[in-house]
């Protein structure tokens, strides 16, 4: 922990050069033994009173915020590495100072920027457990930048997974909390829909946000206009690929217009995967309304002032966040590529940082009623990576009751299952895991994976039978092409099938998949492209 610490403690003096040379003569008699002996033990009476300060905060201060868990397996090589993180802010986070001054000190920001990051301490307080950054995963791409010069370095493009509202949240407070893992404070690719909220709108402008319009079939040309004035000089933005929050907490098919208007731009880039794993959402009620079929709640003012007092009064609990990147893909060596490859080259790269917790595996377990050992087992088996506990276990939220929640919660890792579907649901492995498309993998099944995918698949058939009842009830009626909202106002709400899974199904029976299908060039992916080159 104290030796991670050093790059936060010398920051100012590892990124500024001094020369001090002083007009001062030292007297005669001066003993300059007795003086740093003197400097010493003022600073050592210091440093006591800060720490004094610190343990009145937490008892756990000198293990709590820096962390190191030896031997950590990761999937993603299928070896053992050492992991470091570093806890920045939740209720078991410990602030040395008031959150106004350390906001105040930090060495980046404007004074806008600073209040916000304020601002953010104390929400991140109050909603969430903990976020613990994963520096190790950092070191790569730093390692790589520090031996650019200035002129050389490219533009550097954040692509988060996209969950919740508190994603660009998230990675704006990173930047501006941890400015040593190399990140500078972004622009933010948001959706036009914030652009037209009174106050927000100006608030997000003002954090370094420019608007996108969303899900219009032709070309955006402020998007263009807008990279062309941010990319002048190497700077830092933030996307989404998948365009919007996943309803359900699956992976959704890459959006390709801002991946092509950047290649289009021929500016030096790169892209750095981030994933951002939650035990549980801030937004997830209104989140799995929407995917019930619901029309989704207005983004307002008044809609924030009313979660700001339901998350200040301790009803918002969300467990958990811990964030991880990948080795950043070289843009130039994908600009040849289609666009939906990169999309889904960097969707591949997220998954392989998904860590589960004991939360998603007890409520999978309630999800498809097997015991939470047997689901451990099954991810083990296949690789998947656990949530790195640093304390005992015991410490998730209290587990969903609703069995839509609950299986909204195991969809966070539904990717990792998605190739080990029968081939008569490559539909549902489809959803679950869109860049299986490009990135079709050969799996080795087993008999504990086999058990857990035949239970999701009962849930999988029953959706579609539900779904294919009320088609064929419908079409009886006289109503010979069905839409998708006439379908799903008919299909039974019971309880014993999520309703969102449902209206999957009437997605898939009336459309097939929603992926796009990859052209020919990008069908056939080698090992090496796989692991895709580092910067």
């Amino acid at each position: 922990g104290q030796v991670l610490d050093l790059p936060l403690v010398f920051f100012p003096f590892a990124n500024q050069s001094f020369y001090f040379r002083s007009e001062l003569s030292p007297p005669g008699d001066f003993n300059s033994e007795r003086y740093m002996f003197s400097c010493v033990v003022a600073a050592h009476r210091f440093i006591r009173m800060i720490e004094a300060k610190r343990r009145k905060h937490s008892k756990y201060y000198n293990s709590l915020n820096f962390r190191e868990y030896p031997n950590y397996a990761h999937n993603s090589v299928k070896a053992d590495r050492n992991i470091s993180s570093i806890v920045v802010a939740g209720a078991e986070h410990t602030m040395p100072f008031s959150d106004f001054w350390w906001a105040l000190t930090q060495p980046q920001g404007s004074i806008f920027i600073r209040f916000l990051g304020w601002i953010l301490a104390k929400v991140f307080r109050h909603t969430v457990t903990e976020i613990e950054i994963d520096v190790a995963s950092f070191v790569e791409y730093a390692r790589a930048l520090s031996t650019l010069s200035n002129s050389d370095r490219p533009n550097v493009i954040i692509a988060p997974t996209h969950r919740s509202l508190y994603d660009f949240l998230i990675v704006s407070y990173i930047c501006f909390s941890l400015p040593e893992l190399g990140l500078e404070m972004p622009h933010i690719a948001a959706a036009s829909d914030f652009s037209r909220i009174p106050i927000i709108g100006w608030i997000a402008s003002k954090a370094g946000a420019f608007f996108v319009k969303r899900g219009e079939a032709k070309k955006d040309p402020n998007l263009s206009k807008n990279l062309s004035m941010i990319t002048q000089s190497p700077t830092f933005i933030e996307v989404f690929i998948e365009g919007k929050r996943s309803r359900h907490r699956t992976f959704l098919a890459p959006k390709t217009g801002f991946l092509r208007c950047l290649a289009e731009s021929n500016c030096n880039y790169i892209v750095l995967p981030m994933t951002i794993n939650y035990e549980d959402l801030p937004d997830q009620t209104s989140l799995l309304n929407e995917a019930n079929g619901n029309r989704g709640g207005e983004m307002s003012l008044s809609a924030l002032m009313n979660w700001s007092i339901q998350a200040f009064s301790g009803r918002i609990n969300v467990g958990r966040i811990f964030i991880s990147v990948s080795n950043a893909i070289n843009g130039l060596n994908m600009n040849s590529k289609d666009p939906q490859y990169l999309g889904c080259c960097i969707q591949n790269h997220q998954q392989r940082r998904i860590v589960v917790s004991e939360f998603h595996v007890r409520a999978a377990s309630l999800a498809i009623n097997v015991p939470p050992k047997l689901i451990s087992d099954a991810l083990s088996s296949i690789g998947c990576c656990h949530w790195p506990e640093w304390r005992d276990k015991g410490q998730f939220n209290q587990m969903p009751t609703d069995l839509a929640v609950q299986w909204s919660v195991m969809l966070h890792f539904g990717h990792a299952l998605a190739p080990y579907l029968p081939k008569s649901h490559s539909r549902w492995a489809s959803w679950l895991s869109p860049s299986n498309l490009v990135f079709g993998t050969k799996v080795q099944s087993n008999e504990i994976v086999d058990s857990i995918v035949s239970k999701i698949v009962l849930y999988f058939d029953a959706a579609e039978k539900a779904a294919n009842d009320v088609i064929t009830m419908l079409k009886e009626k006289g109503f010979s092409k069905p839409n998708e909202n006439h379908v799903m106002q008919q299909l039974p709400n019971d309880g014993k099938v999520p309703l969102f899974l449902m209206n999957v199904a009437v997605k898939i029976l009336l459309h097939g998949t929603k992926c796009t299908t990859p052209t020919k060039n990008t069908m056939r992916v080698t090992e090496h492209e796989k692991k895709v080159s580092c910067v």
